[in-house]
């Protein structure tokens, strides 16, 4: 793609250069010759004539004809540079898919113009829209491993065939045109590990080529054979049909080895497509006279799939589908063959929307998302433990397809105890182990989950376990509490290499504290509270102190206007107030004066929020009342 659009800018230049380079010359030559008026007659349609001679002019004729050769050449260059932006330009979106489709080709040689790509029809067939009604030759359909679809085509007036990949909602996410892909390669493309495409080379020459998503051309193996088509098994073996021959070599692709061969029997001469049932573990394959077979990936026979159509049919792909049931492209008539996965023979399905013949057939539900393992989570390790001192954790195990998983445990050492759990999806164990004097040292314990799916998949990790005769911290930090905007400082003492202080809100998610490396910490004024502790590294590995919690006492709420005052007796004042957060105890101020302010005594303290002057006397009483703890008083 990034060489076709500078070819393309050069050919519509050139064009254009050419054309209007034409009209210029021819202008000025006839104007030249004959003057503005004669030009304007012979665009007229009046004749010129030459004025000596009386006789048509012959030089306005060889203008003409020069001038018609150089728009012939123009058109063609005009015409060749619309093809190439036709070729270069990017894929717009089409019918995207769900897993419940069905995916077909329809099949032409590359001179078609109305064949109609890559259809895509719902369950029931009923036909919904183009995945890319731009790949006139399309041949065959797969998918990678994350779910795209990956195509083999030759588009509209070209040679070489085209990988084009498309993600579920119809959009051209990538692909390539070059001659690693050919053109008399045989048509079917087949994605392999790690997305490796893999093609046969067929009328190209011997062997099987392997590209990447790129088209970088990697390997080609099988090379002492020709050969047709290629699949895979669902163990990822690489069946090649070879050509003109009913034989099938099995290959391991890691080392490109073939490994086994078989000929098709039961009826089977010959095998024109193959496709892996993962859901079964077997492989369908297409042919003539009786349409279908099932196989095991070994190549041994399983059943046969008839038709009651009477005679040889041309076949195509062949996919299983809803329920288990098979599918198989007729190349005679825009048509599916349908069997129960048993066999029994179902019917024709009827196509719509075709033009030409169904090449290949492909359902969306066959796409699983990739085996994957089960994941482990728990410490990676316990460092620094003193003999006597018991030691639990769990460990956990998830699989991500949610099957039945298994955790287990080695190289436990004496006394440990973990014992085998098994559940659905998530699965949970507890270790438990108080080292004695004799475990000191270290020691590796393996964990390992185990999925039940097809490969089992095992997940395995490794968690030691430090036993050291003394502790290297000789001191841990202790517990602090500040009044607000105080600072405090944490310290520890250790035979270590290196500190870091963390800090934490509930004493359980602990985070590292920027530039805190040395054996103390001071903290910043502005800190509300919460944990503290060191991590500690030492010779028998990384060790956390015990944790030290800061509590920070703010200044107490005021009172405000909350005073009341509430004349008992001549003698005797009630007074209340409201209650002030963070405070422990009141003072009460009184003065007399017969107007504010005055210099206030202190009439008393008291943990109530409320008392009564019982020695009022004097004209006018004035009152006040003040929030106190141990940080300070607020009025």
């Amino acid at each position: 793609m990034q060489l076709r659009a500078p070819l393309l800018a050069l050919f519509m230049t050139l064009a254009h250069s050419v054309a209007s380079r034409i009209e210029r010359r021819d202008f000025r030559r006839r104007v030249g010759r004959y003057g503005a008026s004669a030009l304007a007659r012979r665009r007229s349609g009046q004749l010129l004539r030459d004025d000596a001679m009386n006789q048509p002019a012959p030089f306005p004729t060889i203008t003409i004809c020069r001038r018609r050769s150089r728009l012939l050449f123009a058109s063609a260059l005009l015409i060749f540079a619309a093809a190439l932006a036709a070729w270069t330009a990017p894929a717009s979106a089409g019918t995207g898919w769900s897993s419940t489709d069905f995916l077909v080709t329809d099949f032409c040689n590359s001179s078609c113009s109305s064949s109609k790509g890559i259809l895509v029809y719902d369950a029931n067939f009923s036909f919904r829209g183009y995945l890319d009604a731009n790949l006139v030759g399309a041949h065959s359909l797969d998918f990678t491993s994350d779910g795209r679809i990956v195509a083999l085509g030759i588009p509209p007036n070209a040679q070489n065939h085209v990988v084009r990949i498309y993600d579920n909602t119809g959009t051209q996410v990538g692909g390539f045109s070059n001659p690693n892909v050919g053109s008399n390669v045989s048509g079917v493309i087949r994605v392999g590990p790690s997305d490796h495409l893999f093609i046969a080379a067929q009328y190209e020459g011997n062997g099987i080529k392997e590209l990447d998503l790129s088209g970088n051309l990697l390997r080609v193996i099988g090379t002492d054979q020709q050969y047709t088509e290629v699949a895979f098994t669902p163990a990822n073996d690489l069946w090649a049909l070879r050509f003109n021959a009913t034989a099938i070599d099995i290959f391991d692709v890691p080392t490109g080895t073939r490994t086994s061969t078989f000929v098709g029997d039961n009826g089977q001469p010959y095998v024109t497509r193959a496709r892996a049932s993962a859901g079964t573990n077997t492989m369908l394959s297409a042919d003539y006279g009786p349409l279908g077979f099932e196989r095991l990936p070994d190549g041994s026979y399983l059943r046969t799939f008839s038709d009651n159509m009477g005679g040889s049919q041309l076949v195509g792909g062949v996919t299983r589908g809803p329920g288990g049931d098979i599918f198989v492209a007729l190349l005679q008539s825009p048509s599916l063959a349908r069997w129960k996965s048993g066999g029994s023979w179902v019917g024709v399905v009827s196509l719509s929307g075709l033009n030409y013949t169904p090449y290949d057939v492909l359902w969306a539900g066959n796409w699983v998302p990739p085996h994957q393992p089960p994941s482990l989570s728990g410490p990676d390790g316990v460092d620094c433990v003193l003999p006597g001192s018991p030691i639990s954790f769990q460990e956990s195990a998830t699989d991500p397809e949610g099957t039945l998983t298994t955790l287990s445990a080695t190289s436990l050492p004496a006394g440990a105890s973990f014992p085998a759990v098994s559940a659905i999806a998530t699965v949970t164990g507890s270790f438990n182990w108080t080292p004695g004097g004799a475990d000191i040292g270290n020691h590796t314990i393996t964990f390992s989950a185990s999925d039940s799916g097809s490969p089992i998949l095992t997940t395995t990790k490794n968690v030691n376990i430090s036993v050291v005769s003394s502790s290297p911290i000789t001191s841990h930090p202790q517990p602090q509490s500040i009044c607000a905007g105080q600072t405090a400082t944490f310290s520890t003492s250790a035979t270590a290499t290196g500190y870091q202080w963390q800090s934490s809100i509930d004493g359980i998610s602990w985070t590292d504290i920027t530039g805190a490396t040395s054996s103390s910490y001071t903290t910043s004024p502005q800190y509300s509270g919460g944990y503290y502790r060191c991590i500690v590294t030492a010779t028998c590995g990384p060790i956390a102190t015990n944790a030290a919690r800061l509590t920070i006492t703010p200044l107490p709420a005021s009172p405000g206007n909350s005073l009341r005052a509430t004349k008992n007796s001549p003698s005797s004042v009630h007074l209340n107030w409201a209650s002030c957060t963070a405070a422990s105890s009141y003072r009460i101020l009184r003065c007399a004066a017969s107007s504010a302010p005055c210099s206030p005594s202190l009439l008393g303290t008291t943990g109530a929020i409320s008392i009564d002057d019982t020695t009022a006397s004097g004209a006018v009483l004035w009152y006040a009342v003040e929030s106190a703890n141990a940080c300070g008083v607020t009025p």
